[in-house]
């Protein structure tokens, strides 16, 4: 599925809620800030998770301090760097994928 494909699916909610794991969120904030910049994507990044989660039936699920610090760590990694391609992003930081609670645990610090 191609990224504007992808980030529509979660707009509409058209993709199945077992599919929308740690990298699908990931890769929905990764289009969503490369597409409007860090600032507006929170936004739409927040709503988004929180009205699928909703739609799913796990209201609760949905952590809005966790999920603005973990748009946070993506747009910190993704100044450094120059991929377009998520994939290509994600093999650059692996730790995105392998650590992510470590990531967190260490912005919640700060």
């Amino acid at each position: 599925m191609k990224d504007q494909e992808f980030y529509a699916a979660i707009l509409e909610k058209t993709i199945p809620a077992s599919s929308f794991d740690h990298k699908a969120h990931l890769h929905f904030a990764f289009i969503a800030i490369k597409k409007m910049g860090v600032d507006l994507a929170k936004t739409v990044i927040c709503n988004a998770i929180k009205e699928f989660a909703g739609f799913v039936g796990f209201p609760g699920k949905y952590d809005e301090p966790l999920t603005q610090a973990s748009i946070e760590i993506l747009s910190d990694f993704m100044e450094k760097s120059e991929d377009r391609d998520f994939d290509s992003f994600l093999s650059q930081f692996p730790a995105l994928l392998v650590d992510f609670k470590g990531l967190i645990k260490e912005k919640l610090a700060l």
